[in-house]
Formats: C-alpha cells, structure tokens, sequence
C-alpha cells in the first residue's frame, strides 16, 4: 500500500527549546517523557490523544468484537489511560501490557468490546476535523458514520 506522508523539520534552536520544555519531543513513541499531556487545555486532549492513536495505535475486529489499542512508554500509556477513565464513565481500568517480547519499553493500552470502542470512539470523535483517512475507515466499517 502507499500512503502520502507529511514531514515537518524544524531548525531553529530557539523553536525546538520551547517545544521540548512543554514535552514536544522527536520520536515520542520511545520518550518517558509525558509532559504534554499536561500542557494541553482539557478541552483539547481528546484531539491529541485521537493523533497519537492515528500515529500509534490501531482499530481492528476479532472475530465480531471490535478492538482499540494503543503502544508506547508504560507511564505515558497510563496517563492516557485516566483521561479516558475520567472522560468515559465507568471505562474499567485495564492492564497495560508489555507491547512485545523483544522490546520491553514499549507497552500495550488495550481496551475490547463493541460497546467500550464505540464510547471511546465517540469520545474521540466528537466533533473531529481532522483524522487519519485510513484509521477511520476501519471505524466506519464496523459503526458507520461517527462524526
């Protein structure tokens, strides 16, 4: 498959500072560093939190049950987690797992079942301009439209 791609380089020295004071970090997915998380207003985490899925995470069925999961650093994995948790009532906590046995510092947020990705896909969703074309497919497929 071919997938148009977008990269943005930033040089300047000053630029990059602030970005890494406030937990902007190259390759996120391999940083303990989970400072952004705290920077970003409430009313826009749901935002950030659907790009890292879009880069980091994925939708799919098993059998007939839908699936959500998302890999990166365990700390990172579990703040998300609370988000959810605190945005999504009575979203059980789940066990964050190691991601693979051949790279232990990356970790597995998992969360099965019709019910429980179609409320965290709504609460992703809501209102969403903007979204990985392909990821949301997979989501139309099973739910049909969402936004």
């Amino acid at each position: 498959k071919i997938y148009e791609m977008c990269v943005l380089k930033i040089s300047n020295q000053h630029f990059t500072k602030k970005l890494m004071d406030i937990g902007i970090l190259e390759r996120k997915t391999y940083s303990d560093d989970y400072r952004i998380l705290d920077n970003i207003p409430k009313e826009l985490i749901r935002h950030y939190i659907r790009g890292t899925v879009d880069g980091d995470g994925s939708w799919h069925l098993n059998g007939n049950c839908f699936i959500f999961s998302l890999a990166g650093r365990q700390i990172f994995l579990e703040k998300i987690q609370n988000i959810l948790i605190e945005n999504l009532e009575n979203l059980n906590k789940n066990k964050i797992t190691i991601n693979s046995p051949n790279c232990e510092i990356l970790y597995k947020l998992r969360y099965g079942g019709n019910k429980v990705s179609k409320r965290i896909i709504d609460y992703l969703y809501k209102d969403a301009t903007i979204f990985l074309d392909r990821k949301y497919e997979i989501i139309k497929k099973h739910f049909g439209e969402v936004l």
